[in-house]
């Protein structure tokens, strides 16, 4: 599976915004240098996202982007839905083109894709900003990313 530069840069920017929520307005500038973007490419990402208001401009001196709600109640799906990615996998085209009679084998492969999707759509409607931020803090401090400790 392969995101777009698009959906790429548009979770960056999102994580960022998010780790700078309740602070002041981020400049485009900024966000760029930081995450290595085009300053011009992510004002218009940004701007698509603005348009689905989970973000918002601020002008003057000080001016920039911030988040509209808490990165919390912003999930992956929600951002990548903005962009206009799409968030299912799309099944292989030797898959969807059945054989004349249809095989175990071929239902199978079928069945397999279109669960890895559900798998893929799930994930990204439970994940948000705030459990991605939080799960990388984690993992930086070498504790391990996930909710559950195996000890063996």
């Amino acid at each position: 599976m392969k995101f777009s530069t698009r959906a790429t840069y548009g979770l960056k920017a999102m994580l960022y915004l998010a780790d700078h929520y309740g602070e002041s307005a981020v400049s485009v500038s900024q966000i760029a240098k930081e995450e290595g973007i085009s300053a011009a490419y992510l004002e218009q990402i940004l701007n698509r996202i603005k348009k689905k208001n989970w973000v918002k401009s601020v002008r003057g001196p000080r001016g920039g982007y911030v988040l509209t709600a808490r990165p919390s109640k912003i999930t992956i799906a929600s951002i990548f839905k903005a962009l206009g990615e799409d968030v299912r996998i799309a099944q292989p085209k030797e898959i969807t083109k059945p054989p004349r009679q249809r095989p175990l084998a071929h239902e199978a492969a079928t069945l397999f894709w279109k669960r890895l999707s559900l798998g893929l759509v799930e994930t990204l409607t439970q994940l948000d900003l705030q459990e991605l931020l939080q799960s990388s803090k984690t993992a930086q401090e070498g504790q391990p990313p996930s909710k559950y400790t195996f000890n063996i």
